[in-house]
């Protein structure tokens, strides 16, 4: 930023510089004039030449240097558009990174409210085929008089599994 406002400096400096360094021509210029030899005349023209084209050049050197440092922005200016478009790009491919992870936490969660689910229906059905079967060993027990048997004797486990494979039939998930 210095950089620019010392070029304007100069630029505004090299202007003021080409209109207060020539000198002013006064109206008295003809009778100047006839006083002077043609040689001074000559060669203040020549002085006042040199200092034109010592100005002309300044101000060539600075608007070449502006185009420089305008060319330089514009490289910085692409750039900056590079990153920006290049960080745009990250922003969509992340957003729809997490919109695909939000979609698999959402049927990660159903199956396990569905697994969830078949657990307890699994539980039920056991607790109550186990219930079932205390019943009947109890009614056995009382009709035969026996009270020695082995606990859950009954229970088949191959129609446990079944049941167990019924129940996860049930939820698609």
């Amino acid at each position: 930023m210095v950089k620019r406002s010392s070029i304007g400096s100069i630029v505004r400096k090299r202007l003021s510089d080409i209109k207060t360094s020539l000198p002013q021509l006064k109206p008295s210029i003809d009778i100047e004039m006839g006083n002077r030899s043609t040689k001074n005349c000559v060669d203040d023209l020549i002085k006042e030449n040199i200092a034109l084209v010592k100005l002309i050049q300044d101000r060539n050197k600075i608007i070449e240097m502006t185009g420089m440092e305008l060319k330089k922005l514009r490289v910085g200016v692409q750039r900056v558009q590079l990153q920006n478009w290049n960080l745009a790009q990250s922003n969509t491919h992340m957003l729809a990174e997490l919109h695909l992870n939000k979609e698999k936490v959402k049927a990660l969660q159903h199956e396990l409210v569905c697994k969830d689910a078949v657990l307890k229906a699994k539980s039920l059905d056991l607790k109550e085929a186990v219930l079932k079967a205390g019943k009947k060993r109890d009614v056995k027990d009382k009709e035969t008089g026996v009270g020695d048997s082995v606990p859950n004797a009954d229970i088949n486990p191959s129609k446990i599994n079944r049941k167990l494979q019924a129940s996860k039939s049930r939820c698609k998930c």
